[in-house]
């Protein structure tokens, strides 16, 4: 199917290709586009803004390739090729310089979720012991109770392993960052607010 999600199949191993790349550089893109609209760029929001601006542009173009609007030769593979790349290693600094405490759960496959994913305030209400880990980690399924920007509360759980002075305890205050589409994919970090 298409990375679009229009709902067209993909046939023939060259717009294969081209669809895999695509979905690769929209999961690259919303990492930069997150980092602008949380204001995590920092120094580099003029970089970061031109990199998202120029794949949104080369999305763009593979979409009306894969949709038979033009044909290959008119795509600037190239550009497509090195803003792959480039933009892999901005989205993954991004993820590793949020600015603030760390996020938790520290795991590669749910860091850009801090960049991504909605953010709100939560408490943690409940953390159960799953009884494995040792004296070093900790095995744990963790509920947090959050208050959407609408103002609807929702409760997300998740099963994390986490060093045992990092581990979650009732009543933390916490940031996070979830998958709307799917509460059990969630990071936090702790609540930090000046007064």
């Amino acid at each position: 199917m298409c990375f679009c999600v229009c709902g067209r199949r993909i046939k023939g191993i060259r717009p294969r290709a081209y669809n895999a790349v695509a979905g690769m550089m929209s999961e690259h893109l919303s990492v930069l586009r997150g980092a602008l609209g949380y204001d995590d760029a920092g120094e580099r929001s003029a970089e970061v803004s031109a990199m998202a601006d120029e794949g949104i542009r080369l999305i763009g173009d593979i979409t009306r390739y894969l949709h038979g609007e033009i044909r290959r030769a008119d795509l600037d593979r190239a550009a497509i090729k090195t803003w792959l790349g480039r933009g892999r290693a901005v989205a993954q600094s991004l993820v590793a310089s949020t600015r603030g405490p760390s996020w938790e759960p520290d795991d590669p496959r749910m860091a850009a979720l801090a960049l991504t994913g909605t953010r709100a305030p939560g408490v943690v209400v409940d953390v159960e012991s799953t009884g494995y880990g040792n004296t070093h980690v900790a095995a744990v399924d963790m509920t947090v109770t959050l208050r959407t920007a609408d103002g609807a509360t929702r409760q997300l759980r998740q099963k994390l392993t986490i060093t045992v002075i990092k581990a979650p305890r009732v009543g933390d205050r916490v940031e996070v960052a979830y998958d709307a589409s799917d509460p059990h994919r969630f990071v936090y970090r702790p609540l930090i607010e000046l007064p």
